[in-house]
């Protein structure tokens, strides 16, 4: 008899035990969505390619026509932080267009968020961006005396 439970630990166990064959075939496995009765259960599993890192590889046209099609400002990798952490914009699910935007945080777990969320962001670091530093200009010495009390004149 199946279970939510169990088939959540099964989700767990394949991810683990097919770490293996996505390093060596350099790809991506996904579980996706898990249907089942008492008797049998269904499993979607979706591959893509991979990088040494075991992270999936996002097409940069893809990815800019995506971008097009939600609104989205940014580039692929764009980086933001937010209260010492950092997000990065790795893809972009269509599927899911309410929250599209797919970014990866700084300690490894990965979030869904807006495309206006993100473009506000975008905006800041924009605005933010460093600026070339213009070089100081020399201070010439001032001849006049310093004012004192006794150099105001009252009326």
């Amino acid at each position: 008899m199946f279970t939510r439970e169990k088939l959540r630990s099964f989700r767990k166990d394949f991810d683990d035990a097919v770490k293996h064959l996505e390093r060596k075939y350099e790809m991506k496995l996904d579980v996706g969505n898990i249907s089942f009765t008492a008797e049998s259960f269904t499993v979607r599993i979706t591959g893509s390619k991979a990088n040494e890192f075991g992270e999936k590889i996002v097409d940069p046209d893809k990815f800019r026509r995506s971008a097009n099609l939600v609104g989205y400002k940014g580039e692929l990798g764009f980086t933001y932080y937010i209260n010492s952490t950092t997000y990065t914009v790795i893809d972009i699910d269509l599927k899911k267009p309410r929250n599209c935007m797919i970014l990866k945080c700084n300690n490894g777990s990965t979030y869904k968020a807006s495309a206006a969320t993100v473009n506000r962001y975008v905006d800041k670091f924009a605005k933010t961006a460093p600026v070339e530093p213009t070089p100081p200009t020399p201070v010439k010495p001032n001849n006049t005396p310093p004012v004192s009390r006794t150099n105001l004149i009252e009326f």
